[in-house]
């Protein structure tokens, strides 16, 4: 006769995923942080993305990409500002140099491994979430290639992505609110405009496999039709 295992408490389950996660952000802090000013410029888009940004600070003017004296147009509408203003404030406070042009990325790469546990958690289990987490740490590409280490945007890229399938997922799931949701598609709009539209067919998708789900789609709608707008602004 099978057995089931006990099911575990609510505050014991989050005791450990907060022990888990803390143990993540150990063992992944020195990969992401250690000797992070060391090195010279790795790339093309480092140095533009980091140029962009200082000429904003010095300038003033946050709402134009310039660079080398021509406006960027292609740049300002498919790469929207959000990163830009992230590293501009970061230089703003920190000063420039070769550690504020990646620490944003870094950032954005650590609360990326979190949001990659929280969603392997809710889809499987704490165990399972541990191992995504620390597989994403130690991927080359993740880390060192247009990434966390290398000052550019996937990593802000990839947190929003996570961060929407887990919003998501709750919202149709547990009935909570499709707002966090789509701020976070605006989020995505503001890194790379045109590749919000991945995120919708995946969910479209969703709806149309899941008959379940289909109750949730009328807040989907309507809760884009207000906050999107807003986000385009």
């Amino acid at each position: 006769m099978a057995t089931v295992a006990p099911e575990i408490p609510t505050t014991a389950r989050d005791r450990r995923s907060l022990g888990l996660q803390l143990l993540l952000l150990l063992l992944a802090s020195p990969i992401f942080f250690y000797g992070l000013g060391s090195y010279s410029i790795v790339n093309g888009d480092e140095a533009i993305y980091h140029y962009l940004a200082r000429r904003m600070v010095e300038s003033g003017d946050w709402f134009r990409l310039i660079f080398t004296g021509e406006e960027r147009v292609f740049d300002t509408f498919t790469h929207a500002p959000l990163y830009f203003w992230l590293k501009a404030v970061v230089i703003r406070v920190f000063g420039d140099s070769h550690w504020t042009m990646r620490l944003p990325s870094a950032c954005l790469g650590v609360a990326g491994l979190l949001a990659t546990f929280q969603l392997v958690a809710k889809l499987a289990n704490l165990r399972a979430a541990f191992l995504a987490g620390l597989i994403q740490a130690t991927t080359f590409q993740f880390v060192y290639l247009h990434s966390a280490r290398t000052g550019e945007m996937e990593t802000g890229i990839a947190l929003a992505f996570t961060l929407a399938a887990l919003c998501f997922l709750r919202a149709v799931q547990d009935g909570r609110s499709f707002v966090p949701h789509h701020l976070c598609l605006i989020a995505l709009i503001t890194f790379k405009s045109a590749i919000v539209v991945i995120p919708l067919l995946a969910e479209t998708a969703y709806f149309a496999v899941h008959g379940a789900s289909r109750a949730r789609i009328r807040s989907w709608v309507t809760t884009a039709l207000w906050i999107f707008p807003l986000g385009l602004l």
